[in-house]
């Protein structure tokens, strides 16, 4: 079933609803983002980390609730995605393909060079998806797998 779907950053206002999605991404053996308390984030945890001024937070939602989520942190001109994730309910509809294309777009606006991330070897969907929109492998371990992606200058893409 193919639901329609807005993708936009979060606000300060959305930060229930965040909260509340990160509660359930913590209790899937894929996700890799931060793991948060056992009671979840309290209402002003989940707003300073959406309003953080090195990271940014985007979001699909249907119909008003917040189905998947992603993130972009920096520090010093180094570019990383992390905390992927849509609700078991609404996978394989493309949502995480237009989650990792909003993050791009935001890294290129930011004029990031590359984006880094790490996902779990088992976590074969994420894997094929980052291949998918151009990222390629900068280390294999045991556990876990580093990709990047290079990013063309926005002269260079015109």
């Amino acid at each position: 079933m193919s639901h329609l779907i807005e993708i936009r950053r979060l606000s300060d206002t959305d930060a229930n609803v965040y909260s509340v999605l990160r509660k359930e991404a913590n209790t899937d053996k894929n996700y890799r983002g931060n793991r948060d308390p056992e009671n979840g984030l309290t209402q002003n945890e989940a707003q300073r980390l959406v309003v953080s001024t090195n990271t940014i937070v985007i979001g699909a939602f249907t119909n008003d609730k917040l189905v998947g989520m992603v993130s972009l942190g920096w520090m010093d001109k180094k570019f990383t995605l992390f905390g992927l994730f849509v609700s078991e309910k609404y996978r394989r509809e493309g949502i995480g393909e237009m989650l990792t294309s909003a993050i791009i777009k935001q890294s290129t606006d930011l004029n990031a060079k590359t984006i880094k991330l790490e996902v779990i070897r088992s976590n074969k969907e994420a894997i094929s998806l980052y291949e998918k929109m151009g990222f390629s492998y900068l280390r294999r371990n045991c556990s876990s797998l580093k990709l990047v992606l290079v990013l063309k200058s926005p002269s260079a893409a015109a």
